[in-house]
């Protein structure tokens, strides 16, 4: 550390600015890289027996000790530092956070593969944006995000290599030195490829980036011209999307809004947190035109779509009642 007299405490001697809508762990490990150390061992350097595991997700919302940590040894004011986690989206992009909840509606988990169930998932990213800016990004993280509207390329979350999902932190952790070397965000921990170098980037659609500005734009502001709360809106896309995505034999909602919109999708057996991307990219720029429209009651009535059906348990806004006279 080295003591600023100005400032009346010890600062780290190499700072790296977060850059825009940057992951904690993301940023974590770009700090890592420059000290030479693993993530783990950097922080266990600095907060010794207070340093949280990287098993836990240290995205989801800033621990009081990394937090106190960061404000008292850098130059970054907290507001800035609360920034890179994911609970500061609450009430914008979910709603209800607390701390010791593990499941956040539109929050993806971390790198999941499991092929008994054809879950093979992992954090999001944009290879053009890795090309030119070695950091993940907090929306990312996110269920509603597809595209990337930087770049306006679709989001992936497999390497394009291997197929491996992705991880980054296990890229600092195969090895039992405490040191690492000085590698990159945009390496596969698994085939050692570059995710940046990809012969498969797919535009986006015009449906995708309208969905997406829209979806974007709702968090941005915590409300939107149909819903007064940017996560009222959320919560009832994602309701109907995994209504849309249900594998169940008597599904009126799916066999509308394929009627309706002459669409094929396959079903699909997991919850909406383990759909790949792509097949997110299918359902939810669709449910988000339906939340938009204005459906008949007699359309809503001949497909048999009622409250008591799409929502027995009573758990969506009422917005969505007052919309489509359920």
């Amino acid at each position: 550390m080295v003591y600023i007299s100005s400032l009346k405490k010890n600062v780290l001697p190499i700072m790296l600015k977060p850059k825009h809508d940057e992951l904690f762990t993301s940023w974590l490990c770009r700090m890592s890289v420059e000290y030479g150390l693993k993530p783990h061992t950097f922080l266990q350097n600095y907060l010794e027996d207070k340093a949280p595991p990287l098993r836990r997700d240290l995205d989801l919302f800033e621990n009081n000790h990394l937090m106190n940590f960061i404000i008292n040894h850098t130059l970054f004011p907290k507001n800035k530092v609360r920034r890179l986690f994911l609970n500061e989206l609450n009430l914008f992009a979910f709603k209800d956070f607390q701390e010791k909840k593990s499941y956040i509606s539109n929050v993806l988990p971390l790198g999941v593969s499991n092929r008994k169930i054809g879950i093979n998932t992992g954090i999001q990213y944009c290879s053009s944006c890795l090309k030119y800016q070695l950091y993940y990004k907090t929306k990312w993280r996110l269920v509603t995000s597809v595209i990337c509207l930087r770049c306006y390329t679709q989001l992936k979350d497999q390497c394009p290599h291997c197929k491996s999902p992705i991880n980054f932190l296990k890229i600092y952790t195969s090895s039992n030195t405490s040191t690492v070397e000085k590698l990159f965000l945009n390496q596969c921990f698994k085939c050692k490829q570059n995710l940046s170098v990809d012969s498969d980037l797919v535009k986006a659609t015009s449906s995708e980036i309208i969905y997406q500005k829209f979806i974007n734009g709702s968090i941005k502001n915590g409300f939107n011209t149909f819903c007064n709360y940017s996560f009222h809106y959320i919560e009832a896309l994602l309701h109907f999307s995994l209504l849309l995505g249900s594998s169940r034999q008597k599904n009126t909602f799916r066999n509308y809004i394929l009627d309706i919109y002459k669409l094929e999708i396959e079903p699909n057996k997991t919850h909406i947190h383990y759909w790949s991307v792509e097949y997110r990219r299918k359902i939810l720029p669709v449910v988000n035109q339906f939340l938009q429209s204005n459906p008949t009651y007699e359309e809503l009535k001949f497909y048999q779509i009622t409250k008591s059906y799409i929502d027995p348990e009573n758990r969506l806004p009422f917005w969505v009642y007052q919309k489509f006279n359920l």
